[in-house]
């Protein structure tokens, strides 16, 4: 099912003879909107077991083999030759449905079932009646009315993050808005002050990205890494030479000043109120990103070692996966440090601006304290990684505990 469901409507949780109720595959969900996301889900749909719809996309893996015979053969023997094997594996998921398919699904589902039970009451227990109850309400009223635009998704995202691209719309809107009055006082045609600070962070990025790059160089760093290295050296110094006047090119870009307003604020001069005001939404905005992907790559780490935990064996396939681990974390470190100097110059900032109760949402995490919590993963499969000073990266439930 290709076709865009936003439209459509969601199918009644109990469905009668003559009505049939529409879900969409887990692995193609995702790129559709949210909404879609929430009313077509099998995870949300009532008197739905656990399954992902894609059971038809299953033989694949046993028919893909076949494109190196198939394909030298003519039109005929290479229908003739799909369809044997087709039906073949046709007849061993019909025979092997009882054995090898529901009852290795009934007892996984079993266990299964006493676990989440247990890990459900050990949540339900810990949150008030009255909220629990207040759900309880919500999700019954939107199941038996499926179609009705009054009730409101519970599965629903209630707080929308503020984005970086969201950000660069509302400065891109009001700079059409400054054209059309006649109040822009950019001094070049084609940089604003909008376009200038965002580069700069830009450029910051990238200079972070290079001394971690230099740091993780051993003492027997190969060309191949050398030569990485150095391409990344050498396009931050082009920028670096369109972007500054004070002889760049004796400067080494990785150790370069990048003065953002807000590394100005301590100075004896302050910069111009609208641009800290522009670098306060940048930043902000490149923090909830931030933030978001250390969450996404700690969650995948830890899907990631409790499928290792359960699946992979052999020295090869560990060392694969033990690299692939290694990335994520790489990953999630560089997130981090981005964070962090987001979090310096919000810091800056938000004295001088007047704003509040912005550090209620994004708090310190601290560098000594990152991946203090993250052995948690490797042995609990409910779990939440701190930062330092209460900083939370909710993971939520991971799969495939280690029974």
């Amino acid at each position: 099912m290709g076709e865009d469901v936003s439209n459509a409507t969601r199918p009644p949780s109990r469905p009668s003879d003559n009505v049939c109720e529409v879900l969409h595959t887990k692995f193609h969900l995702p790129v559709h909107i949210l909404k879609c996301q929430t009313n077509f889900s099998f995870n949300f749909s009532k008197n739905v077991g656990h399954t992902d719809g894609e059971a038809p996309e299953h033989g694949w893996s046993n028919i893909n083999p076949m494109a190196s015979s198939t394909k030298a053969m003519g039109p005929g023997s290479q229908r003739d030759t799909l369809n044997d094997h087709f039906g073949d594996w046709n007849w061993k998921k019909v025979v092997g449905l009882v054995c090898a398919t529901l009852l290795c699904k009934m007892s996984e589902a079993k266990e299964e079932q006493e676990a989440h039970q247990t890990a459900f009451q050990e949540l339900n227990e810990a949150l008030e009646p009255a909220m629990t109850e207040s759900w309880k309400v919500e999700v019954e009223s939107w199941e038996e009315n499926p179609n009705d635009p009054s009730v409101v998704s519970p599965f629903e995202a209630k707080v929308t993050s503020v984005t970086q691209a969201a950000i660069w719309l509302r400065l891109a809107q009001l700079k059409a808005s400054e054209l059309y009055q006649e109040t822009d006082v950019s001094m070049h045609a084609d940089v604003s002050p909008s376009i200038f600070i965002a580069s700069w962070i830009d450029l910051k990025n990238e200079q972070r990205c290079l001394k971690v790059d230099i740091r993780k160089q051993g003492l027997h760093t190969t060309d191949t890494q050398m030569a990485a290295s150095q391409w990344l050296r050498n396009s931050l110094q082009l920028q670096l030479l369109e972007s500054t006047v004070d002889s760049p090119s004796r400067i080494a870009p990785d150790n370069a000043n990048l003065w953002l307003p807000s590394a100005l604020c301590g100075k004896s001069m302050v910069p111009n109120a609208w641009l800290l005001s522009i670098e306060w939404e940048l930043q902000y905005a490149q923090a909830g990103d931030a933030l978001e992907e250390i969450r996404q790559s700690l969650r995948l780490h830890g899907h990631m070692y409790s499928f290792k935990w359960d699946w992979i064996h052999g020295q090869n396939p560990n060392t694969q996966v033990q690299n692939t681990l290694s990335c994520v974390e790489a990953k999630a470190a560089a997130a981090a440090e981005k964070y962090r100097a987001v979090h310096t110059a919000l810091s800056s900032l938000a004295p001088i601006l007047g704003k509040v109760s912005w550090n209620n949402k994004f708090k310190v995490l601290n560098r000594h304290d990152d991946w203090k919590e993250l052995e948690m993963i490797k042995t609990k499969s409910y779990k939440t990684v701190l930062g330092l000073n209460g900083a939370k990266l909710e993971l939520g439930p991971c799969t495939g505990q280690k029974k």
